[in-house]
């Protein structure tokens, strides 16, 4: 019976770290979202990494063996995630992973949410009736900080030139734009001719300035 008790178990413990093939909607707050497959392990979704880093905008590297390397800025922290190893790093922190929440198939490699939570400092909402996968708290991804740059940015050029045109004209400074003449003539009634007199003036803009003649 002890013999019997112990084979049941040792058969079912493969079947429950094995992993199911998912199609779950990764959502990073109210930014950005994708369709992804990863896989079920119990109650916690491996996330496709390289998806995952392209979605939040982190440049990155996956090698052929399944190593992925990154660097995050302010302060250029490096991530390495390794199929092969059980601790990840970010930075200074380093997070244990277990064998059955990393995954490296296909040229993609997988790694539980949870775990991928503990080492970037983010929560994780999984919702498997909806199929959804959400990290709640994105503010300090780069892509949140990206759209926090250009918001204030547009902000700033509102506050500073107010509202803006659809059309904007640059400054032009032709080399030669206009001719004006401007002449007079005057001419007594009783010398009209010895006692006339009269004057031509020209002017233009010229070369930024102006000439007059």
């Amino acid at each position: 019976l002890l013999v019997t008790v112990t084979l049941s178990a040792a058969a079912q413990a493969p079947a429950d770290t094995a992993g199911e093939p998912v199609i779950v909607e990764l959502q990073i707050g109210r930014i950005a979202r994708a369709t992804v497959q990863g896989y079920r392990v119990r109650t916690e979704v491996l996330l496709p990494l390289s998806q995952f880093f392209q979605l939040v905008e982190i440049r990155h590297r996956l090698s052929p063996e399944g190593r992925l390397e990154a660097a995050v800025d302010p302060g250029n922290r490096r991530i390495v995630i390794d199929a092969r190893r059980d601790t990840m790093q970010f930075g200074e922190r380093r997070v244990r992973i277990e064998p059955e929440f990393r995954r490296f198939e296909g040229g993609e490699l997988y790694v539980g949410a949870e775990r991928l939570g503990d080492l970037f400092g983010l929560r994780f909402a999984v919702d498997w009736a909806e199929l959804t996968v959400t990290v709640v708290d994105p503010g300090d991804l780069p892509i949140a900080r990206r759209l926090r740059r250009e918001s204030a940015r547009e902000a700033y050029l509102r506050h500073v030139v107010g509202p803006r045109a659809d059309v904007t004209f640059g400054l032009e400074r032709p080399r030669w734009d206009g001719v004006v003449v401007d002449y007079s003539v005057f001419s007594p009634s009783t010398d009209p001719i010895g006692g006339a007199a009269y004057s031509l003036g020209l002017g233009s803009d010229l070369a930024g300035g102006s000439l007059e003649v």
